[in-house]
């Protein structure tokens, strides 16, 4: 009977603190905690969106300070490949799929490998605000698809030492381009 219990109060614990994930997530620095709190923003802007060039984006050198936080931002380009975060402190570590992000990568050309690719992040929030489920079915219909993208601009700066631009020479777990984002996406649009 205990452990019927036990089980019980594990999953209502669980779902309580998925459900009350907050905007910090579980993040421990005041550093970690401020960019969790810009990937979980759920407001949207009313103003335009600024057109930028994602060939702009893939400008080599370091470009940490060429964009601007929380620029609200359109962007076309190639979807080259969609996955699941999978658990992160922005959403408090949780273990169901729902809660989080979708990363893909986008780059100016089809046949761009991954580390040639910007990273959008789609979050929860996101989701819901596009009436989409998210799955391996929608990633499947973006892949290989040219697409405008809406979202804010986002400096990344847990990846920096991923990125090729921004990376010290001879690093070797390169997975993308830059450490910008689009994050979270607020819009996508399939245009071939």
């Amino acid at each position: 009977m205990k452990k019927i219990i036990f089980i019980t109060f594990a999953i209502f614990l669980t779902s309580f603190t998925e459900a009350q994930c907050p905007p910090q997530g579980t993040a421990t620095s005041k550093r970690l905690q401020d960019l969790n709190v810009m990937k979980n923003r759920s407001v949207y802007p009313l103003n335009k969106a600024k057109d930028l060039s994602i060939y702009n984006v893939m400008d080599t050198g370091d470009d940490s300070n060429r964009f601007t936080d929380s620029q609200y931002v359109s962007i076309q380009a190639w979807v080259i490949y969609f996955k699941s975060g999978g658990s992160e402190s922005c959403n408090c570590q949780s273990k169901d799929p729902t809660q989080w992000d979708i990363h893909i990568g986008i780059a100016p050309d089809s046949a761009a490998d991954k580390k040639d690719c910007m990273i959008i992040e789609v979050t929860p929030a996101s989701k819901k605000k596009l009436g989409i489920f998210i799955d391996k079915n929608f990633g499947n219909q973006i892949v290989h698809h040219y697409v405008r993208i809406w979202g804010f601009m986002f400096w990344d700066d847990e990846h920096k030492q991923n990125s090729t631009h921004t990376a010290k020479p001879g690093t070797r777990d390169i997975f993308r381009a830059t450490g910008w984002e689009i994050h979270p996406v607020t819009d996508i649009q399939i245009i071939q």
